[in-house]
């Protein structure tokens, strides 16, 4: 009996040595749990899905570990094979019970990750404990432990001086476990809702720069006073957007382990559509000190508009979007993974086309439509949020 915390269909590692266990004579039998989106877990080995109260924390992890410590005593398999240390608590316990009816069972450990150095957790030292509690207290008395890497049996052999053997996540048959058919993406609304989202993402990532630089340096719309080198202050200005762009992503890899891609992209494209929005509807004579280079003057303060200074701010936003895309559009996506990271390349196109429609309707409008061309900056990030809040949840993995 094999027992994880997922919903069994996903968990590729687990499949594998169910299928080897299963060639190997031995009746299998993997134990998850079942979700709202769980697909069907089509495998010729025996399936068991408990669903639970509770989806996460410490009530969560209560609820499973004693609902298959439950599952275990009743079925008393001759090997419990417990993946990750989230699922050691029921194993051991089953295990114990049956000793304690003069029945006898092997207990196996595999760990796939250090469970209590997992990101999700450095910030919670009380979890942090009692993961490290757990792993003290119960891996030593394991019948065999297997992990994924030597790193990872380096580390428990250090910390609690226990051997683990090392079976590395190696695909049996690789052609089986990738999928080349583009066609079968579009199975799932989330990739595709994604992959409009990034379309959208790189246009407004490049068109809020471009028109802004086009804008000030444009002499029909009376910019700066006489004297004053745009040229040179729209360049200034343009390059601190990308600067921010450059902040905004090492902000973003020091906290991106606290915070959720979904709950990340929400906040920053709540910002941009706030940043966007105002720098539509400031009127341009609302001037403000703003540093750069002003040609033969050199680097100082320069007057320019708050709306400039505004789509400047876009820069720390747009910075994290392209990962927080990613990263919800290709979840539960399997084998599929490969493929969409290709599609997701072509669709940086979307820089070619917003700029032009962007460009477009200044060009219908003249000068005056430099700030109202930025609407379709705020319906992008629209979409974006739209994108976090609703169309990134999965309907279906593969």
């Amino acid at each position: 009996m094999l027992a994880v915390t997922n919903d069994v269909a996903t968990d590729q590692r687990v499949a594998r040595h169910a299928a080897a266990l299963q060639e190997a004579g031995f009746e299998v039998t993997v134990v998850g749990r079942r979700l709202p989106d769980s697909l069907p877990a089509e495998f010729p080995w025996r399936v068991e899905r408990m669903t639970l109260r509770h989806r996460r924390g410490w009530r969560f992890y209560a609820e499973y570990n004693r609902r298959l410590r439950q599952w275990l005593l009743k079925e008393r398999p001759d090997v419990v094979w417990a993946n990750d240390a989230d699922t050691l608590p029921g194993c051991w316990m089953a295990v114990k019970s049956y000793e304690l009816r003069g029945k006898r069972a092997k207990l196996v450990f595999d760990a796939h990750e250090l469970f209590s150095e997992v990101p999700e957790i450095q910030h919670k030292p009380v979890v942090k404990w009692v993961w490290r509690t757990v792993e003290r207290q119960l891996m030593p008395k394991c019948d065999a432990r297997l992990t994924v890497c030597q790193s990872i049996a380096d580390h428990y052999k250090k910390t609690l001086g226990v051997e683990m053997a090392v079976v590395r996540n190696l695909s049996r048959d690789v052609t089986r476990h990738v999928s080349t058919d583009f066609k079968g993406l579009f199975q799932f609304r989330h990739f595709v809702l994604g992959a409009i989202a990034i379309f959208i993402y790189v246009g407004v990532e490049v068109g809020t720069p471009n028109v802004l630089n086009k804008w000030l340096q444009n002499p029909e719309a009376h910019i700066f006073a006489d004297g004053v080198n745009a040229e040179a202050v729209a360049g200034s200005v343009t390059a601190f957007y990308w600067l921010l762009m450059l902040v905004g992503r090492l902000v973003g890899g020091l906290v991106g382990s606290r915070v959720s891609p979904r709950a990340m992209l929400a906040v920053v494209a709540t910002a941009a559509v706030v940043l966007v929005g105002a720098a539509i509807v400031v009127p341009a004579t609302v001037m403000v000190s703003f540093p750069g280079f002003n040609g033969a003057r050199g680097f100082g303060l320069n007057p320019v508009p708050l709306s400039a200074a505004l789509l400047v701010c876009v820069g720390l936003c747009t910075s994290v979007m392209w990962g927080g895309i990613f990263n919800l559009a290709v979840e539960g996506l399997g084998s599929y993974t490969e493929r969409a990271s290709g599609l997701f390349m072509a669709l940086v196109c979307g820089g070619g086309v917003l700029p032009l429609l962007m460009n477009g309707v200044v060009d219908i409008f003249g000068v005056a439509g430099y700030q109202p061309s930025y609407w379709i900056v705020v319906a992008g990030f629209a979409y974006i949020l739209f994108y976090a809040l609703v169309g990134s949840k999965p309907k279906g993995r593969a």
